[in-house]
Formats: C-alpha cells, structure tokens, sequence
C-alpha cells in the first residue's frame, strides 16, 4: 500500500559526502529522533528532510493530513512537523487527529507555516501544537528541539517502554 510519503535516512554522523563539501556531527550533538515532516510543498518537505537526515535524523515525508495519518501509525514519530496550510485538512485538524493516535502519545507537533503574524501563534498555542516554526526553518530551531526533545524508542538514553 502507497502511502503518499518519502523515507530518509543516512548512515552514521561522521560520515563526509563524497565532494567534502558537507561535514556531518561526529558525534551526533543531540537523540536521534523519528522525525515526520507534512506539508503539501514537495520541495519544502523533501529539503527539510535531506537537512534532518544530515543531522542523523529519520525522516518521512507525508503531503497532506490523510498521509500523515496513515505514516504516523506505522512510524510513530517523536517529532512532526507540519505545514498549516494544506489543501483538504488543514494543519491544525491534523493536528488535532495525529493527537488521537495511540503511536503518536508524547509526540512533539510543531506548527510550520509560512504565516508569521501573532495571530497564527495564539491559535496554535491554543490549539496545542508544542512549538511554531516559520518557514523558512531555521537551523537553530531544529537543533534546539532535537536537544530538548526525548530519545527516539530504542536509541541510547530512552526510556524503556
């Protein structure tokens, strides 16, 4: 079964891509995670994922809310981040469903939206989104919750099940 996403992932920090141009974290500064990223911009999604797979992340892809949905069950991602705007359902009734499934308990979902008036912060905040990202993202926000966010299940310093 399709699930409408892209898989990322790379091989262990340290590792130098074979034009030298890119050094990666040896070793990772911060948990692996399971990271999803939802947005209906493909390009955005699939450059945000080749930088978190960079940073020794897991990464799936999902273009809309329904895909999401369906990749978050199998994947069970300790981070999302996820586009607000998106045809069909949007961000924030993704959001609000993402929160009912059971693999999803102590994820972190991250608003990431091209909007950055206060007004689209108070809504998420309301909403309960753990965090508001304006595109583009910034590397600083994605290391800073990589640090605080717990260990991915089954990487070194998570916490037994």
């Amino acid at each position: 079964m399709e699930s409408g996403g892209s898989t990322w992932a790379r091989g262990a920090p340290g590792s130098r891509d074979r034009g030298g141009l890119f050094t990666q974290p040896d070793p990772a500064p911060f948990p692996r995670h399971r990271i999803l990223i939802v947005d209906d911009q493909i390009d955005v999604a699939h450059t945000e994922a080749l930088l978190l797979s960079q940073l020794g992340q897991t990464v799936q892809c999902a273009y809309d809310g329904s895909s999401a949905l369906a990749i978050a069950a199998d994947f069970r991602p300790d981070i999302v981040l996820l586009d607000l705007d998106m045809p069909g359902m949007d961000g924030f009734e993704t959001a609000r469903q993402l929160r009912r499934v059971a693999a999803m308990r102590g994820a972190r979902v991250i608003a990431h939206t091209g909007f950055a008036r206060p007004e689209y912060r108070t809504a998420t905040d309301a909403a309960g989104f753990d965090g508001f990202f304006v595109k583009p993202l910034r590397l600083a926000d994605v290391i800073k919750v990589l640090k605080e966010a717990p260990p991915a299940m089954g990487e070194p310093g998570a916490a037994a099940p």
